[in-house]
């Protein structure tokens, strides 16, 4: 079974939640789940997910940096997106890290991302949200979607 990590722990979100007013019941608590059902090419889906979060880290503003960064990936993301703002999208894609990649999604066969799903409901997670990187073939969405279903 794959460990989900620290970005995915939901105590410390419920914290500043309660912090700010809202305790229990008044947040749910959602977690953008990135799976491919990538057969024999999971290299290529890696590669689109490196894509995707090159442009989520650095393209999106602040926010996923800030929190990817207290986690540790600092040094990863200041590569990303110096690349990214210097227009060189290809270099950013590269800077993101395998580290980086397995922290934030799942690539894999249907059991693994069904077994990566089931993981984070355990989790304390209230809604587990599943997208494909940009780029993903049709087949490998609806395979991926059947195997989030059956979790």
């Amino acid at each position: 079974e794959r460990a989900l990590g620290r970005w995915h722990e939901s105590a410390p979100f419920r914290k500043a939640a309660e912090d700010a007013g809202r305790p229990g019941a008044n947040v749910s608590f959602m977690l953008q789940v990135t799976a491919c059902d990538t057969d024999q090419q999971r290299d290529a889906a890696r590669e689109l997910l490196r894509r995707d979060l090159a442009f989520r880290v650095a393209g999106l503003g602040e926010f996923h940096r800030k929190s990817l960064k207290q986690l540790g990936f600092g040094e990863t993301l200041g590569r990303v997106a110096a690349a990214w703002q210097a227009g060189d999208r290809i270099s950013a894609t590269a800077a993101v890290s395998d580290a980086l990649v397995g922290a934030m999604g799942c690539v894999g066969s249907p059991a693994e991302v069904a077994a990566y799903v089931e993981a984070a409901r355990r989790a304390d997670i209230d809604e587990p949200v599943v997208t494909v990187p940009r780029g993903t073939p049709t087949e490998r969405i609806l395979a991926t979607l059947e195997a989030c279903a059956a979790a």
